[in-house]
C-alpha cells in the first residue's frame, strides 16, 4: 500500500487489513495528519502571487517552498518519522501528513519509490535505552559512539554523514544539518541543507563528541565531527564490529538522496475550504 495515492491510502488499508491492523495504521495516519496541520499553522503565511495585469479573482500558480521552508520541511519530516518502529508505520505517517498538508492548501510530494529509499523511518533504528547502553558500553570513545548513534538515527549514507562539521550540530543538539551542496558544488548558490532530527537519547552522545572536538587544539567549527570514523574500510568494519549492532543504513546501501530530502512542497493558493479535523471512517466495504 506504499504506492497508494494520498486520496486512496486509508480506503486501501481499510479494504486490505483486518480491523486490528487497520486501527494501528489509522492511528499512525491520524498522527501524521495532526502533526502536519500543527506544523503548517506555525509556518509563516505566504501571500498569493498575482500578476498585475490579472484580475484580482484570478488564482495564482503553485509557489514552491523557499530554501528556508524546504529545510524546515525536511526537519519536520525527519521528526515525524525518526522514531518510527517499522516501514509500515512510517508510510502511514507520511500519507497522513500529505493529507494534512492538503487541508492547508499545500501539496507535499514524496518519492514514488518511498520504501526503497533511505532516511528517517526507513533505515533508522529507534534508540531505546538498551541500544544506547550498548553503544556507550562498547564504544567508550565519544567520537565513535556519536558516529554510530548518528548512523542509527539519521539512516543516511556514511559518505554524507562524513561531511558533518562540528557546527552542523545545533546548539540544543536536536538537529544535524549537513551542507553537502557547498562541499560538492563550490561557487554555486547554496541549496537546502540535509537536515536530520536527533532523538533525545542520542543528544548526549552528540554533545560529548562536539565537546571532545572543541577541546582538541587547533579545532574550528568547520572541521569534521566524525573525521577518522568512516574513512578506510578496515576502520569502518572495526567500528561496526565494536558497536555490535545492526546498522540498516550500511546494510542497505542506496544511490539516491534520502526520501525526506527528495520531498517537494508547493503552496497552492486555492480557496478550497479545509477538511474537517476529524477524519471520517472509509465507507468502502471489505471484499
Amino acid at each position: 500500500m506504499s504506492r497508494s495515492s494520498v486520496a486512496a491510502f486509508r480506503a486501501d488499508c481499510w479494504r486490505r487489513q483486518n480491523a486490528t491492523d487497520f486501527a494501528h495504521t489509522d492511528g499512525q495516519y491520524r498522527a501524521g495528519y495532526a502533526a502536519a496541520r500543527t506544523w503548517l499553522a506555525r509556518l509563516p503565511a505566504q501571500p498569493p502571487r498575482l500578476e498585475a495585469t490579472e484580475p484580482a479573482a484570478s488564482p495564482a500558480g503553485p509557489t514552491p517552498f523557499s530554501l528556508q521552508e524546504t529545510e524546515a520541511l525536511r526537519l519536520f519530516l525527519a521528526r515525524l518519522t525518526v522514531s518510527s518502529p517499522s516501514v509500515q508505520h512510517t508510510v502511514a505517517r507520511v500519507r497522513g501528513a500529505q493529507a494534512g498538508f492538503l487541508t492547508r492548501s499545500v501539496l507535499l510530494n514524496v518519492p514514488d519509490d518511498l520504501t526503497s529509499r533511505a532516511g528517517p523511518g526507513f533505515t533508522t533504528v529507534p534508540l531505546t535505552p538498551r541500544v544506547v547502553h550498548t553503544i556507550t558500553v562498547r564504544l567508550p570513545n565519544p567520537l565513535r559512539a556519536a558516529a554510530i548513534a548518528a548512523l542509527l538515527c539519521t539512516g543516511t549514507d556514511k559518505s554524507l554523514l562524513s561531511m558533518t562539521q562540528i557546527a552542523s550540530v545545533g546548539d540544543s543538539g536536536t538537529t544535524v544539518a549537513i551542507d553537502r551542496d557547498s562541499r560538492i558544488n563550490i561557487g554555486e548558490p547554496p541549496g537546502p541543507r540535509h537536515v536530520y532530527a536527533i532523538p533525545p537519547r542520542a543528544r548526549p552522545l552528540l554533545h560529548a563528541a562536539v565537546d571532545f572536538r572543541r577541546r582538541t587544539p587547533r579545532t574550528a567549527d568547520n572541521h569534521g565531527l566524525f573525521a577518522n570514523c568512516f574513512g578506510t574500510t578496515p576502520r569502518l568494519e572495526a567500528l561496526i564490529t565494536d558497536a555490535g549492532l545492526p546498522i540498516p543504513a550500511l546494510a542497505n546501501p542506496h544511490s539516491g538522496d534520502d526520501w525526506h530530502t527528495g520531498a517537494r512542497c508547493w503552496h497552492l493558493h486555492t480557496t478550497t475550504p479545509p477538511a474537517p479535523d476529524v477524519l471520517p471512517r472509509p465507507v468502502e466495504l471489505r471484499p
